[in-house]
């Protein structure tokens, strides 16, 4: 993705849909869901994400590796798809095209449209740190597992995407 840092590679995710068969019937840039639509996604120090550090780089007597200085952006870790039929509806996020992303390298949980091609929701700044498995619950709520990075200690939380309110917790 160019548009961060000329000098350093980022990384994008991709999210493909498959037929039965294993054709490809569509392919989307995580990058372009999140940055899309009506409030676009605030990606922050791009830097923060290098996956070679300066102290490495230094070890190399400041060399930079074309395989290594990469800035993993996104990490997006897993992907739920809203499938439940009960749900659909329910609100602007509650639709069949609707996808729930982790991304651990952004501290946050996002829904994005793969119809619109936009992000529709996005949580976690500031109370989510290294996220895992972002699902959805029969409730319309989110369950999302924050290991708690710098924190030293991780939890499990039950979010509502509609108010962005913590409704469960557990240490």
């Amino acid at each position: 993705i160019a548009a961060f840092d000329s000098d350093v590679h980022t990384r994008d995710d991709v999210v493909v849909a498959l037929a039965a068969d294993g054709r490809e019937l569509a392919r989307h840039s995580i990058y372009a869901l999140l940055a899309g639509g009506p409030f676009p996604f605030a990606f922050g120090d791009v830097r923060a994400h290098l996956e070679v550090t300066q102290d490495e780089r230094r070890e190399r007597g400041g060399v930079a590796r074309a395989d290594g200085d990469v800035v993993d952006l996104l990490h997006t870790n897993s992907i739920d798809r809203m499938d439940q039929a009960a749900l659909e509806g329910a609100s602007p996020l509650h639709r069949a095209d609707s996808l729930l992303l982790t991304s651990r390298h952004q501290d946050a949980i996002a829904v994005v449209s793969t119809q619109a091609g936009e992000l529709r929701w996005a949580w976690g700044r500031g109370e989510l740190s290294g996220p895992h498995d972002a699902s959805w619950l029969a409730n319309g709520r989110v369950l999302v597992f924050d290991n708690g990075l710098g924190r030293n200690w991780s939890r499990v939380l039950e979010v509502d995407p509609r108010t962005n309110a913590i409704v469960w917790e557990w240490r």
